[in-house]
């Protein structure tokens, strides 16, 4: 008879009654077959990406799907409608305008397209800085979706804007009633 101190143990590590139902899920994973590649609308191979976190740049393919991105990474097998050769070029996401003065002049067709802006890397602009620029912001948005405008269009409400409607030019502080308004 074995002694005692030998007698195997049964693992509660991998307790076994859920070898019935990991193994299938095991079995499926393994005999899965090589995931397809998925075709994008553009792919860019062999960047240097500069993401916008301060890191150094990386060497990468960038995806588009529709108008998004839609991976990042080593892309090896990835197909697109339309492939550009991006070795020796930077990659940066669209740069945002943060104090543009755009808003007035968004009803332009020179920049309903956004060439010069899209040439500069900004792909959204901030318009109504300063404290000033369109009230009505409802009728800003309207103007600028009939007219169309080739980039991403962020407003602000200014405050002398809001301050020139409330008390028009007087040289003053609001009562409560006017903070209120």
């Amino acid at each position: 008879m074995a002694s005692p101190r030998f007698r195997m143990r049964r693992s509660t590590r991998y307790p076994a009654p859920l070898l019935p139902l990991l193994l299938p899920l095991l079995l499926g994973v393994l005999s899965a077959g090589p995931a397809t590649a998925q075709e994008y609308d553009l792919l860019f191979r062999d960047a240097r990406v500069l993401d916008g976190t301060g890191n150094p740049w990386f060497r990468a393919d960038v995806a588009v799907a529709g108008d998004r991105i839609a991976a990042v990474g080593r892309l090896g097998d990835a197909a697109a409608r339309r492939v550009i050769d991006a070795r020796g070029l930077y990659l940066a996401p669209g740069f945002i305008d943060v104090h543009t003065h755009a808003g007035e002049n968004l009803d332009d067709d020179t920049l309903s397209a956004a060439e010069p802006v899209l040439a500069q890397g900004v792909t959204t602009v901030v318009v109504n800085p300063d404290g000033g620029g369109a009230l009505d912001l409802a009728a800003q948005r309207e103007a600028i979706l009939e007219h169309g405008v080739g980039v991403n269009v962020a407003q602000l409400i200014g405050h002398g804007a809001v301050r020139r409607e409330v008390l028009g030019t007087q040289d003053r502080a609001a009562t409560p009633e006017e903070l209120e308004h």
